[in-house]
């Protein structure tokens, strides 16, 4: 679309690049509808665009999916999602080429991140994005506070100077650079002294700037806003748009962790699935949403009685599990850098030297490398010392049928939320969902110098983290990160067309050749049918299914 170099310059990003762009972008398609198709754009973030998975697994392609499958050829979805966006960018691109597009009903969704976006000029604590331009609150109206410069290097250069202009000082919520260097390492400025609205916290006057933002959609275009979270349904609640049309999402609820969740922090492709069957039923007119989710759980006491077994972990090139041949989640550590940034891994386990992976907590799907195959009923025992005293206290054993891949079977019967331990004038409680990520406990002396061991080997060290509790990190001899469930690009199974209801999970190893070998483990999986809230609100012009006659 014709989008000028002063607009590329204030948004910052645009879709061009096709390695970047999702195939259901708005570059791809002609301005003009066709006679009776009705046109949905979707305006956003990374989540929209259908960051960390593969083409055509973003939401607003299994949105259209969804509509095709209900012979609804006519529906016609547009994806105009750009990482790193806010709202005020998102808006910014619906008027410079949204509008274009002769579109029935224009989406935005918001979520949490969106405020730090939306009061500044930059991406909080990644500058190396673009410089972009944003809205300011003024009297009863907006203004757009443009980005000074011809280009994306001469904005930058302006932007980063000792003494910015003046606009930057007043209306970036973040302080200007210079005072920033000034500050101690460790520590940031909590406000920009110059700025316009001291007063104002960043979420009202981001909430402040929406309300306004969302009333400038002209008449003929069905606004709907999606809110994802504790801030967007806040936003909701204060009412400054009346009669907007809007959803509030349950995907975080029905679909926390994995295998909803990409490596950084994004919807994996069964995410955008389950996110896009619930738009289906609010475009529709449904009173709620009725999905299907796959459902991870554990077997007790299972041994596939398969052999012979697989080969320790380091022989393989890659691991994930796997429903019905499918890949559906892989293996990932997290890597935090002094930048305030962090990168997702998979890890080599021929270049760590890991041989296998213990499980540390299911309900969250963390594991810790070894260098060393585990043995099945191996003893686990927690080791502190309480004053003078040492205690040794049997947690229970780690069970493994193929030596590359096990769980703690804790010895003490599990509570609602807890395992727990006593002993004289102690007690020890493990979370279920944290299971061996940290412990908690009550007693009349410190507890100290806690540490766990598998065998007769120190796999897991405590560390006195407040309020008697101890945190768990790995031993350092071993690998230091916790190496956690996530799905990958591509990893991927429709719940809706499973052959089997239920079923067991399979370890997928890879070898270096490409061959991928398939191993029952403990891991079982269901789908299992969801019936969503009703709708706050029904959608007030739903996209009826008799309308496929006329289109």
């Amino acid at each position: 679309p014709a989008i000028t170099q002063r607009q590329l310059v204030n948004l910052g990003f645009a879709h061009q690049d096709p390695e970047y762009t999702p195939a259901n972008s708005y570059i791809y398609f002609p301005k003009e509808k066709a006679p009776g198709a009705v046109r949905i754009g979707f305006f956003g973030c990374s989540f929209t665009r259908g960051s960390e998975t593969a083409p055509g697994h973003d939401f607003p392609s299994f949105l259209q999916e969804r509509f095709r499958e209900n012979g609804m050829e006519h529906v016609e979805i547009i994806n105009f999602g750009i990482g790193s966006f806010g709202t005020h960018q998102a808006h910014l691109l619906w008027e410079y080429a949204g509008r274009q597009y002769d579109l029935d009903y224009v989406v935005f969704t918001i979520f949490a991140n969106h405020a730090e976006r939306d009061t500044s000029f930059v991406h909080k604590d990644r500058t190396y994005l673009p410089i972009r331009a944003r809205y300011v609150l003024r009297q009863d109206g907006l203004e757009l506070k443009e980005v000074l410069g011809k280009n994306r290097v001469e904005a930058a250069r302006l932007y980063y100077r000792l003494i910015p202009p003046w606009q930057y000082l007043r209306y970036d919520r973040q302080a200007p650079p210079l005072l920033r260097s000034l500050v101690p390492p460790g520590r940031k400025l909590k406000a920009n002294p110059f700025y316009y609205r001291k007063g104002m916290s960043e979420e009202a006057e981001a909430h402040e700037t929406y309300a306004r933002l969302f009333k400038k959609v002209p008449e003929g275009r069905h606004l709907i806003v999606i809110v994802n979270d504790d801030y967007g349904r806040g936003f909701i609640a204060k009412g400054k748009v009346p009669g907007l049309a809007y959803m509030k999402s349950e995907a975080e609820d029905y679909a926390a962790e994995y295998p909803y969740a990409a490596p950084l922090g994004h919807r994996s492709a069964l995410g955008n699935k389950l996110y896009a069957d619930e738009l289906f039923a609010y475009l529709t007119g449904e009173p709620r949403a009725v999905l299907n989710l796959l459902r991870f759980s554990e077997t007790p006491g299972f041994k596939s009685g398969q052999r012979p077994g697989p080969e320790p972990l380091d022989r393989y090139a890659g691991a994930a599990l796997a429903v019905e041949g499918h890949p559906v989640v892989a293996f990932h550590y997290k890597v935090v850098s002094k930048h305030f940034t962090f990168e997702s891994h998979a890890p080599n386990f021929k270049a760590l030297g890991v041989q296998s992976l213990f499980q540390i907590s299911f309900e969250k799907g963390e594991f810790m490398a070894l260098p060393f195959p585990l043995a099945d009923r191996t003893p686990v025992t927690l080791t502190f010392k309480r004053g003078a005293e040492t205690f040794n206290v049997p947690l229970g054993y780690a069970e493994s049928e193929w030596g590359v891949l096990g769980r703690l079977q804790f010895a003490a019967p599990a509570g609602a939320d807890s395992y727990r331990f006593r002993g004289p004038e102690w007690q020890v409680k493990f979370s279920r969902r944290q299971a061996l990520r940290s412990l908690t406990y009550k007693s009349g002396k410190k507890i100290t110098e806690a540490v766990i061991l598998l065998g007769d080997r120190v796999i897991l060290k405590g560390k006195a983290a407040g309020g008697r509790k101890i945190r768990f990190s790995p031993a350092r001899s071993f690998f230091k990160h916790w190496i956690r469930l996530r799905a990958g690009e591509g990893q991927y199974v429709n719940p809706d067309t499973l052959q089997s209801s239920a079923g067991q999970v399979e370890l997928a190893l890879t070898r270096p050749d490409g061959v991928v070998e398939h191993y029952p483990v403990y891991f079982h999986y269901e789908r299992v049918p969801f019936e969503g809230m009703p709708f706050e609100r029904k959608h007030p012009h739903p996209i009826r299914f008799e309308q496929r006659a006329s289109a």
